[in-house]
């Protein structure tokens, strides 16, 4: 019987840690450039999804959660500091203690000059932080699709599109913000930019909400389970 009672209580904190993921997903489905969380094969994999199959993707590892990075819709803002990727990579920012990467592309321009992420992270081109002249507004950014980055009639830089070897390496540090150990495992190209789009989340709705009702009926069966081998544990005892 105890090896049922355990089994039951893993399944209970499995069905409770799925509805935190899912709970977090939703929380986060409206920030650009977010990318939904979900259960890694491994110490999670007889966890089913509602198809009745692993869910399976290529992303980053924590604590027995997988990132999965495929990309999420774009939508038109006409903002001019709004970019987004077409394909694979990210943008890359300068950290406090390095390089970090995001797939978020709402940028603005800091008192300083600078072009800078949500976060306030200096946005990196190929020459460095990309740095407007004092007093240019948002409206006179041109951003064309190789990520060449113009203040009116002045390039003051080019995007490049950063490239992990795996993105395995990468580990989430905040919302949409990511890092690696070995900054020299990320390669950097031209990438293929689009002014005035944002990225969305990945997050969908529906199937969160189907996870969260999916993970309650487990829980519960679950703890009928446990309740019904402890019941037959006591009559047990007590015909003892």
């Amino acid at each position: 019987m105890f090896p049922g009672m355990y089994s039951a209580a893993k399944a209970m904190q499995v069905a409770e840690r799925q509805h935190e993921v899912s709970a977090s997903n939703l929380a986060h489905m409206n920030l650009p450039g977010h990318r939904r969380k979900l259960f890694a094969n491994g110490e999670f994999s007889s966890y089913l999804n509602p198809g009745g199959t692993q869910e399976q993707t290529d992303g980053s590892t924590q604590d027995g959660i997988a990132t999965d990075f495929t990309m999420g819709a774009t939508k038109q803002t006409g903002r001019r500091l709004d970019v987004a990727i077409e394909g694979d990579g990210f943008f890359t920012l300068q950290g406090p203690d390095g390089k970090l990467y995001t797939r978020n592309g709402g940028f603005q321009i800091s008192n300083e000059g600078e072009i800078v992420s949500v976060d306030g992270l200096p946005v990196l081109g190929d020459r460095g932080p990309l740095r407007v002249p004092a007093g240019t507004s948002s409206e006179a950014i041109m951003i064309d699709p190789n990520g060449r980055v113009y203040a009116g009639l002045t390039q003051v830089g080019q995007l490049q599109v950063a490239i992990p070897e795996s993105t395995e390496d990468l580990q989430q540090v905040g919302d949409t913000l990511f890092a690696v150990a070995d900054e020299s495992t990320v390669s950097t190209q031209e990438g293929n930019f689009r002014q005035g789009m944002l990225e969305l989340s990945n997050v969908t709705p529906v199937n969160e909400l189907v996870n969260l009702l999916v993970a309650s009926r487990h829980y519960e069966a679950a703890q009928r389970t446990m309740r019904a081998i402890s019941d037959a544990m006591q009559n047990r005892i007590d015909l003892n």
